[in-house]
């Protein structure tokens, strides 16, 4: 996957932010699931913004299952209408939450 990373003074963040969260993301899953790929692996991402847009974007390239959340719904609905992803419709999408969810979930695995 191309991606071109910069730190340059003025240049988006974003997406090299965005690269980190997915490299750690597989890290996980290969430590914890023994599996080289994310390919089936449901990953949830709280907020949309550009950041959370980016890595779903790496994430759903890697063919991640993808859960998004994002109180701004302008942002859920441009990651539902551009990306294979399901909305997690809740009103507090806690940390809390999501850790039960990713260890049930691996648990399953």
């Amino acid at each position: 996957m191309a991606l071109k990373l910069t730190n340059s003074i003025g240049r988006d963040p974003s997406p090299s932010t965005a690269y980190g969260t997915c490299d750690g993301l597989k890290a996980a899953a290969s430590h914890r699931l023994r599996r080289d790929s994310l390919d089936g692996v449901r990953a949830a991402i709280q907020g949309m913004g550009s950041v959370g847009f980016h890595a779903a974007k790496l994430e759903a390239a890697l063919r991640a299952l993808l859960v998004v959340k994002d109180n701004y719904h302008k942002n859920l609905e441009r990651a539902l209408e551009s990306l294979d992803a399901e909305a997690f419709f809740h009103r507090l999408f806690t940390t809390r939450m999501l850790t039960r969810s990713v260890h049930v979930r691996w648990d399953r695995l």
